[in-house]
Formats: C-alpha cells, sequence, structure tokens
C-alpha cells in the first residue's frame, strides 16, 4: 500500500504554479494517488505588497546539469478533483481545505526567501509546515535530474524507541518513493564533531572514535533497506548547513527529513526541519512528522 493515497496541492496561481502542477500530476500518476488541486485566489496586491514581495523573495539559481521534465497533464486514469477558493493567505485556505476533507500529504509551491525576511519573521512555507496536521511535499521550480538522488537527513544519535520508530518511518517512506521514481537513495546523518570542524565522511585520526560510533549507528538504522557504505553519509556540522550542500553536491531531486520532532530550544540541532534549512534547499523537500497518524496506520 502507498504511503500516500490522498493528495491535495494548493497554489495562488503565481509564478511557480505550473511546475508545481506538473510534478503534482506526475507524483499522483506514479503513486497510485487520487489528486485534488485547490486553486486560492488571494486578495489583489497594492504596490507596498509587490515591492515587499519582490524584495523578500530571492532569484533561482541557474542550475546546469541535464534534467527531465514531466508531462503537464494527466493521464485516463488519475482520480483528479479541482476545488477553488478566496482566501486571505495560502495558510487559512489549506487549514479550511484540511478540516473539510481528510488527505495524507499536502504538496505546496517551494518559495525562496531572503535572509532579511527569515531573520525578522517566519516564512509562509515555515508556518504552513508547523500548523497542518499532515506531511508537506515542498516542490521547487526547477526539473528533476536524470541521474538525480533522493537523500534522506536521518537522526542515529537519539536511543528513544519513538525516535527509532520515526526513523524507521523516514526510511519506509524514502524506499518507497526512491522506487516508484527510480531515484537513487542516500541517507545523510550529522553529527558535532568535539573540535567543531565541518566536513563530509571525516576520516582524521582525532575523529576516528566518534566517526567509528556514528557510523555503526548509521549502519545499524540502515540495515532493513540493504544500503551499501557506499550510499551512507556522515557530516560533521549542523544540519541547516550540511544537508543543502550535500544535497547540491549529490544532485539531489528531493530531501526527504524529519519535522517537529523536538520542540526544546535545542530543536535545531536535534533532527528536525528548521526554517534556515528548508530555504536553504534548492530541490524538492518532503518533511515528514512523528506523529503523523497517517503512516502509523500503515504499520
Amino acid at each position: 500500500m502507498c504511503h500516500f493515497s490522498r493528495v491535495l496541492v494548493a497554489t495562488d496561481d503565481g509564478l511557480d504554479a505550473r511546475p508545481a502542477l506538473r510534478k503534482a500530476i506526475y507524483f499522483a500518476n506514479q503513486s497510485h494517488a487520487d489528486l485534488t488541486v485547490l486553486r486560492i485566489q488571494l486578495p489583489k496586491q497594492n504596490t507596498v505588497n509587490h515591492w515587499l514581495q519582490q524584495l523578500f523573495t530571492t532569484a533561482p539559481a541557474i542550475i546546469s546539469h541535464e534534467r527531465q521534465r514531466h508531462p503537464a497533464y494527466p493521464d485516463k486514469n488519475l482520480r483528479l478533483t479541482l476545488k477553488h477558493c478566496h482566501a486571505t493567505s495560502i495558510t487559512h485556505a489549506v487549514l479550511d481545505e484540511l478540516e473539510r476533507a481528510e488527505y495524507d500529504l499536502l504538496i505546496l509551491e517551494h518559495h525562496e526567501y531572503s535572509a532579511l525576511r527569515c531573520e525578522f519573521g517566519h516564512t509562509e512555507d515555515w508556518e504552513l509546515l508547523q500548523r497542518v496536521p499532515v506531511p508537506v511535499l515542498y516542490i521547487s521550480s526547477e526539473p528533476w535530474e536524470i541521474s538525480g538522488k533522493l537523500l534522506t537527513a536521518i537522526e542515529v544519535d537519539d536511543d528513544a524507541e519513538s525516535h527509532r520508530l520515526f526513523n524507521q518511518q523516514l526510511l519506509e517512506v524514502s524506499d518507497e518513493l526512491a522506487k516508484v521514481f527510480n531515484m537513487e537513495l542516500h541517507l545523510l546523518t550529522c553529527y558535532q564533531a568535539h573540535d567543531l570542524s565541518v566536513s563530509f565522511d571525516v576520516q582524521r585520526e582525532s575523529h576516528q572514535s566518534q566517526v567509528s560510533q556514528h557510523w555503526q549507528r548509521l549502519r545499524q538504522t540502515a540495515q532493513p533497506l540493504a544500503l551499501e557504505d557506499k550510499f551512507l553519509h556522515l557530516a560533521a556540522g549542523l544540519p541547516d548547513d550540511m544537508v543543502p550542500e550535500a544535497a547540491q553536491r549529490w544532485h539531489s531531486n528531493l530531501v526527504v527529513m524529519g519535522a517537529s520532532e523536538h520542540t526544546s530550544l535545542l530543536s535545531a540541532f536535534k533532527g528536525r526541519a528548521s526554517e534556515q534549512l528548508l530555504n536553504h534547499l534548492r530541490c524538492d523537500v518532503l518533511a515528514l512528522k512523528p506523529n503523523n497518524g497517517q503512516l502509523q496506520r500503515l504499520h
């Protein structure tokens, strides 16, 4: 059974609407899911709002790697529902729709915000991630690379049973999507080096004990998928920095990661999607929540 069978894609028909809709349709086709497209009509922007949007939105990066484009139209077997609404914000429209109908995945356009916007206020992408009860797939405007990877960011230094089960969910969803979309699955875990250095696959002698411990935990976590070591990666540094760097280095089409697992002051260090991490990623991002009932019922 597919993890996602009732998908909601929400769009305000902005500049990134068409790429998001194309990928949403392709996702629903490949996973045999019911797809609902919610078109949200927002109040007309005045001059000041338009200027602010331009100020707080960064220009998309230019990527030269070979990419594949997906069909813009669904096949005859896709169950597609179109809805239209007026709302003051995308957040209000999405939350209202989730109250009216049951979905197990929300698809949104992945916007890019300036550092100034993230520093002085929360983005709407982040607000939705915090408030919706279902996993969120953020779709970028870039087509997938032909030889792209699926990168799963996973935390392995938490021994709690609830965290172990959540890691199992992350791996099962990642493995399923990698097979459905014919992507090569890679796992990445980040840790804080004793000397606060930043690097991938650290091999220096001073780090050997720490690296060995994390390798053992990572291999143990990945054992159900029987992944070779070449698909497992360690990074010494914060996830906010290392996950986007890894996604770019390995030309990832999709990053899968946990969200809202920890709510303490140290949450940014403890394996959940932070606002900066979400904003720094330029590829598609699937954020899963550990308390999501739709995922739990599949076990």
